[in-house]
């Protein structure tokens, strides 16, 4: 009996983050905590250290860095590598259908038959 309660102890403690074994940052989306080891000295991982901030990447905003990180960060950035191989082909215009300057955000142009080469078929 007294192996069967300890055995549930730890398996309690592992769940809470207090065995140490696991960081202790409670994810509320899973019921549960992470399940990261923790960095030397700390109960957390190192992508949930309290102590330690997180910035978004310039390149991409939809995911953050630490902020000790950055610089090295912005030489691996995936989103970077994407868009530096996006640039490099021969056919990349940068901007080629962002709109003209005159648009407006969301204006919808209507198109123009009355010039060009479909101006003949009419």
């Amino acid at each position: 009996h007294n192996k069967k309660v300890a055995k549930q102890k730890r398996k309690l403690a592992a769940l809470a983050g207090e065995d140490g074994a696991r960081c202790a940052f409670w994810l509320e989306k899973k019921k549960k905590n992470c399940n990261f080891k923790p960095a030397p000295g700390s109960k957390f991982c190192g992508n949930h250290n309290p102590e330690a901030r997180r910035v978004p990447c310039p390149v991409d905003p939809k995911h953050t860095v630490l902020e000790k990180e950055l610089e090295k960060h912005i030489k691996v950035c995936p989103a970077r590598l994407q868009q530096l191989q996006a640039e490099a082909r021969e056919y990349y215009v940068q901007n080629f259908n962002a709109g003209s300057d005159d648009e407006q955000e969301g204006e919808v142009q209507p198109a123009d038959f009355t010039k060009g080469p479909l101006a003949a078929q009419r």
